[in-house]
């Protein structure tokens, strides 16, 4: 049975050696696509945003977009989760 996008939410630090604080990504983001038929991934693409204003509006916009399309998607972000609450009420939509 297919209950449509999934959508996972995982908080965490960013580290790199010699990697400044203010240059920490907001997020990396994964987007898959499935074949509808055999169920296998046909597509995925990775993403990392910035830690800016603009950074959030493209994550939060991509990300809808992407569940609104069926696709799947995973969140790696040193923000709290509240941040993107509005993104897991529509993930978990019926």
């Amino acid at each position: 049975m297919d209950l449509g996008p999934s959508f996972t939410f995982d908080h965490c630090q960013f580290q790199k050696k010699g990697l400044r604080l203010s240059r920490q990504p907001l997020a990396v983001v994964r987007f898959t696509a499935y074949d509808e038929y055999y169920g296998f991934a046909l597509k995925v693409n990775e993403t990392v945003y910035p830690k800016s204003p603009k950074g959030v509006e493209q994550l939060k916009g991509q990300i809808l977009a992407a569940l609104d399309a069926g696709f799947d998607v995973s969140v790696v972000t040193t923000c709290q989760i509240g941040e993107f609450i509005e993104l897991l009420d529509f993930a978990n939509q019926p």
